[in-house]
This record gives C-alpha cells, sequence and structure tokens, in this order.
C-alpha cells in the first residue's frame, strides 16, 4: 500500500489531525503532512483548522457523502470541545475557536438538509 491508500483508510474510519496520522502511520509529522498536502491539491482530502490544528477528512464525492462529512466534523469538534473543557477547565480562545466552528458546522447541515 501507498501513503496515500494508507491514509485514506484511516480517514474513511474518521477526521484525524496530522499528528495523528503521522502517528497512526508511523511517519514524521513533516512527511504527513507533505502527503496530506499532496492529497488536498488533488482533491482527495480537505481539512477544517481548529487552533493551530488541521482537522483531515476525505473529501466527499457527492451531496450524500458531503452531509455525512460534516455531520462527522460536527460530531469531531463537539467531542474536542467538550474534552478541552472537561480537561483544561477554561474558556478561552480555544474553547471560543471550537464553539465558533460548532456554530457554523450545525447552520451548514441545517442549510444542506
Amino acid at each position: 500500500m501507498t501513503l496515500e491508500e494508507d491514509v485514506k483508510k484511516i480517514l474513511s474510519e474518521g477526521n484525524f489531525t496530522t499528528s495523528e496520522i503521522a502517528k497512526k502511520l508511523g511517519i514524521s509529522r513533516n512527511t504527513a503532512i507533505k502527503v496530506l498536502e499532496v492529497m488536498r491539491v488533488k482533491g482527495i482530502v480537505n481539512y477544517r483548522s481548529i487552533g493551530q490544528a488541521k482537522l483531515w477528512f476525505l473529501k466527499p464525492t457527492s451531496d450524500e457523502e458531503r452531509r455525512k462529512a460534516q455531520e462527522m466534523i460536527y460530531k469531531t469538534l463537539e467531542t474536542v470541545h467538550d474534552e478541552t473543557k472537561e480537561k483544561l477547565a477554561f474558556s478561552g480562545t480555544v474553547t471560543g475557536l471550537i464553539e465558533k466552528a460548532l456554530r457554523k458546522m450545525e447552520e451548514e447541515i441545517k442549510r444542506k438538509k
């Protein structure tokens, strides 16, 4: 399997940050970034920024896949938000950014329905 195929397999299971993908593949973060950027240019993957992190996902090819991808991203952001509040117990910039992303995703999902 090529690295691109490995990334596709990982992202078919959910959305992951660059660091998580690198760890799952046993490669450096820099190598993961290069592979992901090539795949992004090819139109295979895309990402959402969460603070300084990038949350990568397979780029949907149909309206149904697009809706499912948005819901998956929303759920992932919701989980990150909940974990951030629990573990860090603060309401600063990161929490504000996540809440803003959650609202935006929720609006996009409602518009698509």
